[in-house]
């Protein structure tokens, strides 16, 4: 690690200088945080694990034993947050050989402490690993082993009449397969698919608590105007599963309670989500083969892959800068005197469908601004006269609005809905965000999509930087960087 760093950390301090038609700019990469495991963290930071005494990476509670490896956090315990100053205090009774009290978790010096910025709480939770396949994982699993056998089986066939549009790559699995899950699929049934199907099935305090769960972490993903009120959520959440099983008090579950902090200072837990670097992780790993020359051959084929990319023919049509039209003959018989319709549409990155996209699981649902007013509609297709671009909509009726648990007012995310027959007009510019459809054999549901247009332009650097770490290292990590452009 000590060379990947050191080379890395000489990287950034170096001066990025770029001209950009008349006008020079200094361009300057600085690193704001870490994103990977628990493992990994501890070998990175060159502290204990999770599972030895002092082994929270951001504060002082050292935990109490429940067995041979096995160290749990108590939820009522308030611990002192770790800062620099007592890092460095720790740091410096650990090199001296000092006490365990007086070296608080702390083994040694690590390569990072010269490249992150408030090092280690900048060593950031990982809401891919922690969230979803840590405490999702175990809430679904206490929730499927308290059902029975008739109950249990009734749960995974609802589940698997739902659907999904074709955004997920994944499709819904029955829990019964829940050891097998991957990250993305405990994302979705906690943020998407588990506030549909789990109130048919669960008691009211069951599904209360989850929802707790569910609506903090989706605030945490968009926003940091709800702070105060999703860390009270997230203590509740942690209270009532420490009371129904004192072994859930486990490291990922005391994890919780930093992600306040951490959305505060750091951003929207997207921003340091192993996701994206996952991602990235993968698409470089996949373009390499054998043992030797694997920079070599990465940067062939990506400069092979550009440039089919570019010399290939596309029927996208380009109509301004951040809007393309996709044409169809099935839109032809649509079209108004001297306008052209489309039934896809791209808008500031992000695709859109129409209903008269007649490809299966197409999602046409989304939210727009009209007068003020947010509402829901679904697209029936794109229109474009040369000056004015608007889509026609069916309009979205809410029936019902499942509320955030404790009388918080956190905004709703999930809704059941139903799609009127009159078809209505509205200019492109104001549509707000995409919703996700999900249908079950009585009802349509209609749930907030993750990111609102033009977030994911935001992380692009952060997976390609993820993605190479990851790749030389054997492991998946990633630096979270941005950029300062001055004239």
């Amino acid at each position: 690690w000590q060379d990947v760093f050191s080379a890395f950390s000489a990287e950034m301090n170096k001066v990025i200088v770029r001209r950009v038609v008349d006008q020079e700019y200094t361009i300057r990469i600085r690193a704001v945080a870490l994103a990977c495991d628990n493992t990994a963290r501890a070998s990175l930071t060159n502290m204990k694990q999770f599972n030895g005494k002092f082994g929270c990476t951001w504060c002082l509670d050292p935990g109490f034993s429940n067995g041979p490896g096995v160290r749990l956090y108590s939820v009522q315990n308030n611990s002192t947050m770790r800062t620099v100053d007592t890092y460095r205090e720790a740091l410096q009774a650990s090199l001296r050989n000092g006490t365990e009290d007086e070296k608080l978790g702390v083994i040694g010096t690590s390569p990072l402490q010269e490249v992150l910025p408030a090092f280690p709480l900048t060593c950031a939770v990982d809401y891919m690993h922690t969230v979803c396949l840590g405490v999702t994982k175990r809430v679904l699993l206490a929730i499927y082993s308290s059902l029975s056998k008739s109950e249990a089986k009734e749960l995974d066939n609802f589940a698997g009449r739902v659907k999904l549009p074709s955004d997920f790559s994944r499709s819904i699995r029955a829990l019964k397969d829940l050891y097998h899950f991957k990250a993305s699929e405990f994302r979705t049934w906690l943020l998407y698919i588990g506030p549909v199907i789990l109130r048919n099935f669960v008691n009211l305090e069951v599904y209360v608590n989850f929802m707790r769960l569910s609506f903090a972490i989706r605030s945490f993903l968009e926003t940091n105007a709800y702070l105060d009120e999703c860390d009270q959520l997230l203590n509740s959440f942690c209270n009532v599963m420490a009371e129904f099983d004192f072994n859930q008090q486990t490291f990922n579950l005391h994890s919780l309670r930093h992600l306040t902090w951490q959305v505060r200072n750091l951003g929207p837990l997207w921003t340091t989500s192993c996701f994206a670097f996952e991602s990235a992780h993968n698409a470089l790993t996949s373009r390499f083969t054998g043992t030797v020359n694997h920079l070599n051959l990465l940067a062939e084929r990506y400069l092979t892959n550009k440039r089919n990319l570019q010399s290939g023919k596309s029927s996208t049509t380009r109509t301004n800068s951040s809007c393309w039209m996709v044409p169809s003959e099935t839109t032809k018989r649509l079209q108004r005197d001297g306008e052209r319709v489309y039934e896809r549409c791209v808008i500031r990155g992000l695709k859109f469908d129409s209903e008269v996209y007649m490809r299966s699981q197409a999602n046409s649902f989304v939210a727009f601004k009209e007068g003020g007013e947010v509402m829901f509609g679904r697209i029936h297709c794109f229109h474009d006269d040369g000056s004015f671009k608007q889509f026609s909509y069916r309009r979205v009726e809410i029936l019902e609005e499942i509320k955030c648990p404790d009388d918080f007012s956190l905004p709703s995310f999930c809704f059941r809905v139903k799609v009127m027959d009159k078809i209505d007009y509205s200019d492109q510019k104001n549509i707000v965000r995409k919703l996700v459809p999900v249908k079950t054999s009585d009802d349509l549901f209609l749930v907030n999509e993750q990111f609102l247009i033009g977030f994911q332009k935001n992380a692009r650097f952060k997976r390609i930087m993820g993605g190479l770490v990851g790749s030389l290292s054997g492991t998946v990590l990633g630096i979270v960087t941005y950029a300062m452009a001055r004239e």
